[in-house]
């Protein structure tokens, strides 16, 4: 279910930026070497929001991560579905039942453990 968490930490992590507006720390680092004669007060605020421009790029960065490994799982599981779309069905109906339960327990078994890393 690794696709499910990455969704669900996505979600996260769009939530933990959505208040911040890039354009407009980045004005405010501009306004505020602007100035003549910068306080300590100013240095302290210019460093705090380069430090949250930082925190939120690379948020963004594991944001573009995790949607990228979502989709190399969706078109391995086309590829899949392919196979399956292309299996000689004529050759499959004389497969026993119980066979077929079989390779379906031990597919889904594997599927398990995929998803609990």
């Amino acid at each position: 279910m690794g696709g499910l968490d990455n969704l669900a930490r996505i979600s996260d992590a769009q939530k933990s930026f959505a208040t911040n507006d890039a354009d407009d720390i980045r004005k405010r680092i501009h306004d505020l070497k602007k100035r003549r004669h910068r306080l300590a007060c100013s240095r302290s605020e210019e460093a705090a929001l380069n430090e949250r421009l930082t925190l939120m790029q690379q948020q963004q960065e594991k944001v573009f991560g995790w949607l990228a490994e979502n989709e190399e799982a969706m078109t391995v599981l086309d590829r899949v579905m392919a196979g399956i779309a292309e299996m000689n069905t004529v050759q499959s109906a004389s497969m026993k039942m119980e066979d077929a339960m079989k390779e379906l327990a031990t597919l889904a078994a594997r599927a398990r453990s995929y998803g609990s890393d």
